[in-house]
């Protein structure tokens, strides 16, 4: 006979409650988001820092340089003898029959191109000009309109110069033409003018002087030299919304066919910062024609004379969406914008958005999994108690049958020890009914051959 094993009801380790878990996937979502929402926080600050730093920077470097071509001319307008000069061709343009030939050969024309020789052959300039008191050209480089009124910019640089201050146009397109980089002749270049009042020895203003200079060489250096990444661009518009620097996007323009193909047309002077309404550089096309179009969002803003940026979103004039920074120059009475793309100007916010997302996904996964874990744990747990329950239940039947016999029952172990017995079995061997349990069976049953483990009947 064998012993029974004793029957223990185990204690297993339990896992967490799910409430337990649940609260502890919640508090890592809550630490992750506050975590996430301080480094964007971060990020969107140093982005916010870059537009206006980048802004005002090249805002500083524009104004000091329009300052310095002011400053360059008024020096040349105080030039010793300049003034007589002035005064004399003024007074042979005032009898009305002088043309741009009679003008021209005046000695005194050809003095002050003596005098100013040296001066235009620095390369940002592309000629002078000299205007009477009452706007006319009286003298000029070659490509000049001598005797005539001039373009309305010249009449408008005229009346602020002639109010006693020097001034400098914002970019335009000049209406004579002139020699490009290479020295071709070409209309509409893209110019500038920089002036200064003529005063004579009593400090009377009588003529105006002005530069002609060239805003695709020092102009286009500034604006350009901070750019960064791949799509930051910094442009100037005027009053009417023209743009009157070059874009960074020119090859752009012209898949879209906002520009001519060819390299010589560019988007200064041809392209105006409206908001198409759709991305033009996906191939879509605008539903309305671009003079009906509203303005960015930046251009607006600048218009009204605010300084500002913005961390959201708006299309600018490829219907590109942008971030941007914007102000406007008095000095030059034009806008000045700095703006890329939003997803490179938000990188740092995007992968963050990303990593936070596989996270959460990570942890909701992880959770859902420890929750199907959980459950099929309880099922095992729940049979095992019942196939224990069971065990249990057998084991106090199996007693009660054993108890309850008429005959002496014992249970013995591999040693051949008492390990159970009856009452009826230790009435019949033992000693004043003292138990019999661990005491050898061979001291109750004889046997010729030594113990086994099993009895022969």
């Amino acid at each position: 006979m064998r012993p029974s094993q004793a029957i223990t009801l185990a204690t297993r380790p339990s896992t967490l409650p799910r409430t337990i878990l649940l609260s502890l996937v919640l508090l890592f979502v809550g630490l992750s988001g506050f975590a996430f929402e301080s480094v964007e926080r971060r990020s969107s600050e140093t982005a916010a820092d870059l537009l206006e730093s980048r802004l005002q920077a090249i805002r500083h470097s524009i104004v000091l340089w329009s300052d310095d071509e002011q400053l360059r001319v008024e020096t040349w307008a105080a030039t010793p003898g300049l003034a007589e000069l002035a005064k004399s061709l003024t007074a042979v343009a005032a009898n009305g029959n002088a043309g741009k030939a009679e003008l021209r050969a005046r000695a005194e024309a050809r003095q002050i191109d003596a005098m100013l020789q040296t001066e235009m052959k620095s390369s940002h300039l592309a000629g002078y000009l000299l205007l009477d008191t009452a706007g006319r050209m009286i003298a000029g480089s070659t490509y000049e309109l001598v005797g005539s009124k001039g373009p309305t910019n010249h009449s408008a640089l005229a009346f602020r110069v002639l109010a006693g201050e020097s001034a400098i146009t914002s970019p335009y397109a000049a209406s004579t033409p002139l020699p490009d980089e290479s020295g071709v002749l070409r209309t509409g270049m893209a110019s500038m003018v920089a002036a200064a009042p003529i005063r004579d020895a009593r400090g009377k203003i009588v003529g105006v002087l002005g530069f002609r200079l060239r805003p695709d060489l020092q102009l286009r250096r500034l604006l350009t030299s901070n750019r960064q990444g791949q799509t930051a661009e910094t442009y100037l518009f005027s009053r009417a919304g023209l743009m009157l620097t070059e874009s960074r996007f020119d090859d752009q323009l012209r898949r879209a066919g906002l520009i001519g193909t060819d390299t010589i047309s560019g988007s200064a002077l041809h392209i105006e910062v409206r908001d198409p309404g759709v991305d033009l550089t996906s191939g879509s096309h605008a539903a309305i024609a671009m003079q009906n179009q509203p303005l960015t969002f930046a251009a607006q803003r600048a218009l009204g004379g605010e300084t500002g940026l913005t961390l959201s979103s708006y299309r600018d004039y490829r219907g590109r969406d942008v971030v941007g920074a914007w102000t406007w120059i008095p000095q030059l009475d034009a806008g000045l914008i700095y703006e890329m793309n939003d997803d490179e100007a938000l990188a740092l916010v995007m992968v963050l958005r990303r990593v936070l997302a596989a996270m959460i996904a990570i942890v909701v996964v992880a959770g859902l999994i420890a929750v199907f874990q959980r459950r099929q744990s309880e099922k095992a747990e729940t049979k095992r108690r019942q196939a224990e329950e069971e065990l249990v239940m057998r084991e106090e039947t199996l007693s009660a049958i054993i108890d309850s016999s008429p005959n002496s029952v014992l249970i013995l172990d591999e040693l051949g020890d008492v390990a159970r017995a009856n009452g009826m079995a230790t009435a019949s061997f033992g000693v004043r009914g003292e138990p019999i349990t661990t005491m050898p069976v061979t001291r109750f049953v004889a046997t010729s051959v030594p113990w086994t483990g099993n009895i022969t009947a």
